[in-house]
């Protein structure tokens, strides 16, 4: 039987490993005890694809969704803009959980507080070493696939980080009474800014009863605290307990034969910068390869992964003139369905991408110094 080996167990390992677990022998290994797999910073946000893949992979998504947002308002410090949107805020852990259990019960073996640290062919096969309770392990496989997150270990070792670029975004949460009126968000509404002083983008969005997550982020290098710390006092907010992660700008990454990354580890993010839905994506269009030999999710992801990417470039050549600029262009209808179907982006969207108007703008912003 096909052996597959996963390095990294949260959203793309989990997934993969439900996935493959049906049709093939996997084995995961994750650096984490179990009891912190899919703890980690994040919004936590999905689009309208997390909803159709989870059903058909024969799950209920009501288990699995907090809360709908209806509506997102883009602002600068002068001027905003509002797109209807059908997004989700999702319970990751339990999602992660849930994929894990169900791969458990189909016969997969998943191992924690293990580390990888190398891996070499064997003939047609690969063979991992594994750092487990002080001792080195190792494991053989037809395929290994890395998801071990933004800054994979994997990715490195196999020729494939590929000079990779990184955000930091940090993360807080804030009760609705420390949070100026102004900017507090309605209940199905996330809030977003842009422009000077937020960074490459920063946000406010409700979640639970009477809270609020606040978070900026912008290029590893820069002072991201110090913006974080103008944000908050922009927001009214004085007191907040602060999460930071890495998040990869996206890039295309692409694969080595028998071998693969997915997820945050193959910079598989959106210009939005979340990685939920490409990391399900991803774990989806491996496992079409490997169960099926086939390769057009695989192809489609990474054409949207480009776009993403493209966009990203954009995104940070924009001063505030430029998006206030960019927000009169987006009032045509034609683009109204772009920031929803960012995790779609095929050919009518890329069309639409391409409209002369959107396209200049886009131009001018790379060609800048």
């Amino acid at each position: 039987m096909t052996k597959v080996i996963i390095l990294g167990a949260s959203v793309a390992g989990s997934s993969l490993a439900y996935l493959l677990s049906r049709k093939v022998d996997v084995t995961m290994y994750e650096l984490k005890p179990k009891m912190e797999v899919g703890k980690k910073l994040c919004s936590n946000i999905c689009t309208e694809p997390f909803v159709e893949m989870i059903y058909s992979w024969g799950f209920t998504p009501d288990d699995f969704i907090k809360k709908q947002y209806t509506n997102v308002k883009i602002s600068t410090r002068n001027k905003s803009i509002d797109f209807s949107i059908n997004e989700f805020e999702i319970n990751r852990i339990k999602l992660v959980d849930t994929l894990m259990h169900e791969a458990e019960k189909n016969g997969a073996k998943l191992h924690f507080s293990s580390k990888f640290v190398d891996f070499h062919r064997e003939g047609t096969k690969f063979s991992v070493s594994i750092e487990k309770e002080g001792k080195i392990i190792s494991d053989t496989a037809d395929y290994i696939i890395g998801a071990d997150g933004a800054v994979s270990e994997f990715a490195r070792r196999i020729g494939m980080w590929k000079g990779r670029k990184h955000f930091l975004y940090l993360q807080g949460m804030v009760d609705k009474k420390h949070l100026h009126p102004s900017f507090a968000p309605g209940e199905n509404t996330q809030h977003v800014f842009v422009g000077t002083g937020f960074g490459y983008y920063s946000y406010v969005y409700p979640t639970g009863e009477n809270l609020f997550s606040i978070g900026l982020g912008d290029n590893m290098g820069k002072n991201v605290r110090l913006m974080f710390d103008s944000y908050k006092e922009y927001l009214g907010v004085r007191d907040v307990s602060l999460q930071g992660a890495l998040i990869p700008q996206a890039q295309v990454i692409g694969m080595k034969k028998g071998l693969f990354l997915v997820g945050d580890s193959a910079c598989e993010t959106k210009f939005s910068l979340g990685g939920i839905v490409p990391s399900m994506t991803s774990a989806e269009a491996v496992s079409d390869i490997i169960l099926r030999g086939k390769y057009a999710k695989y192809k489609a992801l990474k054409r949207r992964t480009w776009i993403h990417s493209l966009a990203t470039r954009v995104l940070r050549k924009l001063t505030e003139r430029d998006y206030e600029e960019l927000f009169d262009i987006m009032k045509d209808k034609k683009f109204k369905d772009l920031i929803a179907a960012r995790d779609r982006f095929g050919r009518k969207e890329i069309l639409t991408l391409m409209s002369p108007r959107l396209a200049w703008f886009s131009l001018k912003a790379l060609l800048r110094k």
